[in-house]
Formats: C-alpha cells, structure tokens, sequence
C-alpha cells in the first residue's frame, strides 16, 4: 500500500499478490467444489478523516487469477473481476 499524506484527503495505490479461494455448492449438497487459485489485485482508494481519527475509506480493486480454475459451468477459466467497498476509518 502506498499512501500519500496529504492533509485529511488520503489517496492511496494496492498491489497484492495471494490466494483466492473459490467455491460453488449446487443442489444443497449434491455438489461442493472449492479451488485455491494464486492471484493478484490492483486497485485503490481515499481515505477523508473528518476530524484527527474518524473518518471514511472507499476504494476500487480489480482481481484477477494467474491459473486456471474449474467450477461447474466455469471451466478453465481464470477468474476476472472489480470489488469496490467503502467503510468507517479509525486511526490510533
């Protein structure tokens, strides 16, 4: 994460690299199929403090597989997609 301090308005950049673990279960139990896959996200955000440590976050991060993975009607497929969230700040 890189942030720039820039007073009470903080933009900020993402980069990771972990496991994503997918999952689908259809017909209650008929089928359960998981998969870890390695992936990676880039994305970033703002942080807005409204007073010394309360404020609010949103950010924006696109995920993206480096395999292949199989679930059901996905076959060999990597999985791509966005994930935007927002959330209370607290800062000690």
């Amino acid at each position: 994460m890189l942030v720039i301090p820039a007073g009470p308005v903080r933009p900020y950049g993402v980069v990771g690299l972990g496991l994503i673990r997918s999952h689908a279960q259809l017909n209650s139990s008929l089928a359960d199929i998981s998969q870890n896959t390695l992936a990676y996200d880039l994305g970033g955000g703002i942080d807005i403090f409204f007073v010394h440590s309360v404020g609010i976050r949103g950010d924006v991060r696109h995920m993206h597989t480096l395999q292949d993975i199989t679930l059901g009607v996905l076959q060999n497929q990597p999985l791509d997609f966005w994930r935007a969230s927002a959330g209370l700040t607290l800062r000690f």
